[in-house]
């Protein structure tokens, strides 16, 4: 099964970023540097994005979701090359 079929990656929220006078990407929980670039249903979903992630040389990091997805967490700066591994497709920006 493709990523993209049971990984929702999450990018920027309507109006583009604070730069560009828009809202910031993380609405929601503050995770500190690190921005959320995908939100997968199972845990075992999560560690093969991981590890797609980790071969591409790109650290990354889990958080549970009061839904009870898992949130994968990344550097800002790999955020958008984390995004584009982890399956791309429609964007959830209400879970971010």
């Amino acid at each position: 099964m493709p990523v993209g079929a049971w990984a929702a990656p999450v990018g920027e929220l309507s109006g583009g970023g604070p730069a560009m006078g828009g809202k910031p990407r993380n609405d929601g929980p503050d995770f500190g540097l690190l921005v959320t670039v995908a939100l997968v249903g199972a845990t075992g979903d999560a560690g093969e994005i991981r590890k797609r992630l980790a071969a591409n040389g790109i650290r990354s990091t889990v958080a549970p979701c009061p839904d009870g997805r898992t949130r994968i967490l990344v550097f800002r700066e790999n955020a958008a090359h984390a995004r584009r591994l982890a399956g791309g497709g429609a964007l959830d920006a209400s879970a971010d």
